[in-house]
This record gives C-alpha cells, structure tokens and sequence, in this order.
C-alpha cells in the first residue's frame, strides 16, 4: 500500500485560539501543521521550509497576512493559500483572491455563550 506524505501547513493567525483550531482540524487529517504569530516568521519559515499550504490571517491589519499570502502566490506558485477572514468582509476576501491566489477562507464567529 502507498501512503502520500503529509500535507505541511504554515498557518499566521494573530489569535492564538484560532491559530489551534484550524492545527487542530489539519492534524486530525494528518497534516503538518506550524503556527506562526508575525508575519516575519512566516516569511523566514517559507523560505527555509517546504510547504503545501499557507493559511494566513487577513482580518488582524497589523499582521500583513495578505502581503504574506500574495508574497506566496508570486514568489512560490506551488503553494496553495487560504485566508482567515471576517464572513462580511468582501473587499478583504477580493483582495486575497485577487493579490494572493487565495483559493478559500476560513470564516470564524464568535461561539454562543452555551446555557
């Protein structure tokens, strides 16, 4: 039987709560998955690793997920990018499919207080 490698990710969240849902639901697929929290670790980490996948945060300005995500799209095509983002934010998801490639989002809401 031939297994495929794992899928390795780089995910740059600002939140670190997000950051672990999304490792968390890769990894149960049997992904790879590094988290970073500034955007000059995932430029180091692109460079100096190969990944399959880069998810990054558009949603926090300061962090410069899009120039991340776009920086992939152009400088290393092979990787497939995703954005996490705000589900009413469409100028932002238009930006990362137009400047980044993007090919998905993950929208986060906020979880109902249960009770």
């Amino acid at each position: 039987m031939h297994r495929t490698p794992p899928q390795k990710c780089l995910i740059l969240a600002g939140d670190a709560g997000i950051a672990d849902q999304i490792a968390s639901m890769l990894e149960i697929c049997r992904w790879q998955t590094n988290v970073v929290h500034s955007d000059l670790l995932a430029y180091d980490h692109i460079q100096e690793e190969s990944f399959d996948t880069v998810i990054a945060d558009i949603d926090t300005a300061d962090l410069g997920g899009l120039a991340v995500l776009a920086f992939c799209h152009h400088r290393y095509p092979q990787i497939a990018t995703y954005a996490i983002a705000r589900p009413d934010d469409e100028y932002g998801k238009r930006m990362a499919r137009e400047a980044g490639g993007c090919r998905g989002y993950f929208h986060l809401y906020d979880r109902e207080p249960e009770g």
